[in-house]
């Protein structure tokens, strides 16, 4: 809040509830203030005192702000160094879960397949969605992708066969890694 300028050079500040703080006060000469008998009303004769605190605190909150990211300078997605509006790392990674459900249903009339990668896919689209709109919602895809590594994991061990659960088991891990290191930054940036 600026205070108000008068033609004579004189600003009066009205301190409601606040007390005129420290910083000001000491920089503040017998010539510089005319106390009106009101402690919160003063009339400060030099505009430069005035300007030069406000700029201060000014200062501050912009200091502050860098600090913490907010709105404006979020972390934002990337793909090969190029900024999207979409995750576009998860995106690949529902849609090759959906359509890899798609295929075991398909080729071998597999239900469970078909259900396993419309239930994943979707919960993985989700979450796309969710680190498309900010990129630290990556939980969902983390948990999503845990349990997806494991029993993929799993069902490639006992079968020998790389395809089909070895690889989504790889894309799987893959994720689960890349969510670990956003996790890591996360922390890494609030200390």
């Amino acid at each position: 809040m600026c205070p108000p300028r008068s033609d004579n050079k004189e600003t009066s500040l009205k301190f409601i509830n606040t007390t005129l703080p420290i910083n000001l006060a000491l920089n503040v000469n017998n010539d510089q203030v005319r106390d009106s008998g009101n402690s919160s009303d003063f009339h400060i004769n030099d505009h430069h005192l005035i300007d030069h605190y406000l700029d201060s605190l000014q200062n501050r909150n912009t200091s502050s702000m860098n600090n913490n990211p907010t709105a404006i300078d979020k972390p934002t997605n990337t793909f090969f160094g190029i900024e999207m509006p979409l995750d576009v790392y998860s995106a690949i990674y529902a849609g090759t879960v959906l359509a890899g459900g798609v295929i075991g249903y398909a080729k071998a009339g597999s239900k469970p397949s078909l259900i396993a990668g419309i239930t994943f896919g979707s919960l993985l689209g989700i979450g796309t969605y969710m680190t498309s709109v900010n990129i630290n919602n990556y939980h969902l895809t983390l948990g999503t992708s845990a349990v997806l590594a494991g029993v993929m994991a799993k069902r490639s061990i006992s079968s020998g066969k790389f395809m089909p659960a070895g690889l989504i088991s790889a894309l799987s891990t893959a994720m689960v890694l890349r969510c670990a290191y956003r996790f890591w930054l996360n922390e890494e940036q609030s200390k």
